[in-house]
């Protein structure tokens, strides 16, 4: 029982600066706002804006392949039928 205890004295001596060290750590760490600068804000408007944009262009595109295939697919349907796909 006595090692024990000696063992823990030593331990604890040598992790009691660590824990020390980590405490104050964390009062010296700087303040985090909510709120973010007005630089960020300012760059995810952008983001937003950019992201919207690509949204409509990607609506367009479909759109137009939509609009391609219905006319491809009539087109079919007009042409006569050849004697091999009889």
């Amino acid at each position: 029982m006595l090692v024990d205890a000696a063992t823990m004295i030593r331990t604890s001596a040598i992790l009691q600066p660590d824990e020390i060290r980590a405490f104050t750590r964390r009062w010296d760490r700087p303040v985090i706002s909510d709120k973010p600068s007005a630089e960020i804000s300012a760059r995810l408007e952008r983001i937003e804006q950019a992201v919207e944009a690509v949204a409509i262009e990607v609506e367009r595109i479909a759109e137009a392949q939509r609009f391609s295939a219905k006319l491809m697919s009539e087109q079919q349907r007009s042409l006569p039928k050849s004697d091999a796909a009889r």
